[in-house]
């Protein structure tokens, strides 16, 4: 693990500088600013029923469920969901948090954004964003109550057209897309505000809404969007301006927001071994996990460029494995951590780190998540 003393083995050092909670198999998290408190996305019926891959028994698999952990006395307990309807599955991944409403991406069938809102000790459902074009709905950041981003993992299905997801994926076909939903009196609203990356995971906004980055995981890369007018309470975000395009050298998970200052950083999590990795999920969790990695990047506030700098700019990304503004913040065989989908900052150089196929959710502390030097 990166500290601020250099890299060091964060179990083997005095005092320890992480521990492992017990709250298994979660996919991303959220922090309740107020409380001290996170929400995770947890499914411990993925060994039976991988809701992404589309791969089991859904009608075997129990659903997932939503975890509250307090940071500061170090405990957690199921988030209990009121007015849930009745038949309708919970095979989550991403969330999000605005104020009191909660944005959940559900693969259950329909596929869909599931809108909660906290109240007291729980959450109250109040409804389901669905769209022909959301079919894999991954990562979520919520706008307001009627309106989300959502990645599309994949161009084909893998519960509908299994064997061309796979191909789609070892090809590396950049189908997935980045989608903006609205609520209308006439339904669901659908516009693609992003495309051309191989399977669409990761997605979040800059805390002040001009920035969106967006990961692809197969393509190890992140893509950078301007947002004019910003997209935060506005009703109608402006035009979504691709930037530029980072290469991180492994295949990123779920991003975070970090922190903003001169620029804009970023917190995320992922797989250096894709293979090791599809070779877990195939073992549903069995045996040595696969390997884990958190890194941080930073991106410009203002970068103007004219088009004769960005043609030089996108030749250079295709001969650059790592870019310069990419920093290591943990790196792990498996043997700590395994199949790291989400790191969450937590604040005083703290951080969440969470498995998709772990039985446990690592808090590290003396964490450097400083802005990388650009």
């Amino acid at each position: 693990m990166l500290t601020p003393h250099g890299v060091v083995n964060p179990i083997e050092v005095q005092p320890i500088l992480a521990e492992k909670l017990p709250i298994s198999f979660a996919e991303d998290a959220v922090y309740v600013p107020g409380h001290d408190a996170v929400i995770f996305s947890t499914d411990t019926g993925r060994a039976i029923y991988n809701p992404f891959s589309g791969e089991g028994d859904a009608t075997a698999a129990p659903g997932g469920t939503l975890v509250w952990y307090d940071v500061g006395s170090n405990t957690h307990r199921t988030l209990s969901v009121s007015d849930w309807p009745e038949g309708r599955g919970f095979h989550q991944l991403g969330l999000n948090l605005k104020g009191d409403l909660l944005a959940i991406a559900n693969l259950a069938s329909p596929p869909g954004i599931e809108i909660l809102k906290l109240e007291g000790h729980g959450a109250r459902w109040l409804k389901t964003l669905v769209h022909k074009d959301i079919k894999v709905p991954n990562s979520v950041v919520l706008l307001n109550e009627h309106q989300v981003l959502v990645t599309n993992s994949y161009g084909f299905s893998p519960r509908q057209h299994p064997h061309l997801a796979k191909a789609e994926t070892f090809l590396g076909l950049p189908l997935g897309r980045v989608y903006l939903l609205t609520e209308t009196e006439n339904g669901i609203e659908s516009k693609a505000v992003s495309e051309g990356l191989a399977m669409a995971n990761g997605l979040a906004l800059s805390d002040d809404g001009k920035l969106m980055a967006v990961v692809g995981s197969v393509g190890r890369e992140v893509q950078i969007y301007d947002v004019d007018p910003p997209a935060l309470d506005s009703t109608n975000p402006g035009a979504f301006t691709y930037r530029e395009t980072l290469p991180v050298g492994y295949t990123m998970d779920n991003v975070h927001f970090l922190s903003s200052g001169a620029n804009y950083t970023f917190l995320a999590a992922g797989h250096p071994n894709a293979l090791q990795y599809f070779k877990t999920a195939a073992a549903k969790g069995e045996g040595q996990l696969a390997g884990s990695r958190v890194v941080k990047f930073t991106v410009e506030k203002a970068r103007e460029r004219d088009t004769a700098e960005q043609a030089r700019a996108e030749v250079n990304r295709l001969f650059t494995k790592v870019d310069k503004r990419v920093q290591v913040v943990l790196d792990d065989v498996g043997a700590f951590i395994g199949t790291a989908s989400t790191a969450l900052p937590l604040g005083d150089g703290q951080m969440l780190v969470m498995g998709l196929w772990d039985c446990g959710v690592v808090r590290a502390r003396d964490v450097d998540l400083s802005p990388v030097k650009v």
